[in-house]
């Protein structure tokens, strides 16, 4: 719930750039890239992340040790349940109305593949265009639908400006997303506006006495007979129609392109980086509520070096897992469990535990250094400090060193 109300908070941001900046100029083609971009960007943009901090430190702890492969941890099943292993409610009335609104979508289709494969047909520079139909002037996809058998030309040639600039795909495309995310109302704003959009734009592909068409339009208000997935000849209002009808020159098309690119860099950037923030900030809170409850039973044992005991990064012979049978790795999936509180919380991320292996062998001063949640640090903590003995690292000389090691373990729902 809380990315559909990101989604609809980026949509409303977006529109309103819109409405300030292309709402009635004449850049017909950046305002239908704009509004679709509308109803894209904003179901993309909730799932971007920018690290705020800790990423650099593991960085360069990777660089300058010796790193062990990544292991990676699973959850049965992604935990999108509720404890008892049903569906919440509000995820099954949600669904529901995906389902109505994708059937009545279906519907509409079926209902004008009907209309087609009943009404007289003839095919005119590439398109199939209905007669008798009792529906339009309008069109879809290649379709050009009239109420009787007459054909205007300047209808016509509008109706193919449509189809030429594929208009249909960006209708089915937005009631695509509208039918998934239908809590999002400022989805209707926008399809609502792009086929205003849709409209200028075949209007202005026109070449001809602008004042006869504009009485043309007025003179087809009341006549069209309009359905929900062809673009009608008559698209209210029609008063803002003729009026960019009227409008003459582009202006400066650059400049448009600059202030609605701004406009929208510096929307989603500020965006990306305060949910960022505030990730981080949820963690960080979530830890320090159950910190002293994770905490709670005693830590691990953890054997520690001497303060006076050097440690190296590398060594001429490397230490060797001398449990199950050398695998470490199969030591890590056996023993190693996805934690209670982070499946039921949805967490996961990767945690990085720091250790050293003394030079008898002996797993010593564990330590996470990377981590998003405190479940996940111990959980990954205690299986690395109860690890079997290893074969100790070497020099050449036989000298047997104390070796720094960071142990990557990523723990994945699914």
């Amino acid at each position: 719930m809380l990315y559909l109300l990101q989604v609809t908070v980026y949509t409303a941001a977006m529109l309103l750039i819109y409405n300030i900046f292309l709402r009635n100029k004449v850049h017909h083609q950046l305002s239908r890239i704009f509004l679709l971009l509308s109803a894209v960007l904003p179901l993309i943009v909730p799932l971007i992340q920018v690290p705020i901090l800790g990423g650099q430190q593991f960085a360069q702890l990777e660089i300058f040790q010796h790193r062990l492969p990544e292991l990676i941890v699973t959850a049965a099943s992604p935990n999108i349940r509720s404890q008892n292993g049903s569906v919440p409610y509000g995820w099954w009335l949600y669904f529901l109305v995906v389902l109505i609104g994708i059937v009545i979508q279906a519907r509409n289709l079926f209902k004008l593949r009907a209309v087609i494969k009943t009404s007289p047909k003839k095919y005119v520079d590439g398109c199939i265009i209905i007669t008798e139909s009792g529906l339009g002037p309008g069109s879809f996809g290649n379709y050009i639908f009239l109420r009787g058998e007459d054909d205007d030309p300047v209808i016509l040639a509008h109706e193919k400006s449509h189809i030429s600039m594929v208009h249909t795909a960006d209708i089915l495309v937005m009631n695509l997303i509208k039918t998934l995310y239908w809590p999002n109302l400022f989805l209707h704003l926008i399809l609502k506006e792009l086929r205003e959009v849709h409209e200028f734009q075949a209007d202005s592909m026109l070449i001809g006495d602008k004042d006869a068409y504009a009485a043309l339009l007025l003179g087809e208000t009341f006549e069209t007979k309009s359905f929900t997935l062809i673009h009608s000849f008559i698209h209210h209002p029609i008063k803002r129609r003729i009026m960019m009808l009227k409008k003459t020159g582009p202006g400066s098309s650059r400049t448009a392109i600059l202030k609605v690119t701004t406009g929208a860099i510096l929307l989603l950037s500020a965006g990306i980086l305060i949910q960022s923030c505030a990730r981080k900030t949820v963690v960080e809170n979530d830890e320090a509520q159950i910190r002293a409850k994770i905490l709670a039973t005693p830590p691990p044992p953890v054997t520690s070096l001497a303060a006076n005991d050097s440690v190296l990064k590398f060594a001429d012979k490397l230490p060797q897992f001398l449990g199950d049978n050398g695998s470490l790795a199969a030591y890590l999936q056996r023993e190693l469990h996805y934690p209670q509180y982070a499946r039921t919380k949805n967490i996961e991320g990767r945690v990085a535990v720091q250790f050293v292996i003394s030079k008898t062998g002996k797993v010593t001063n564990p330590v996470v250094v990377r981590s998003p949640d405190t479940s996940l640090s111990r959980a990954a903590l205690e299986v690395v400090a109860k690890m079997p003995d290893w074969q100790p690292a070497e020099m050449n000389d036989g000298r047997k060193v104390n070796m720094l090691y960071t142990q990557p373990i990523t723990f994945k729902l699914q």
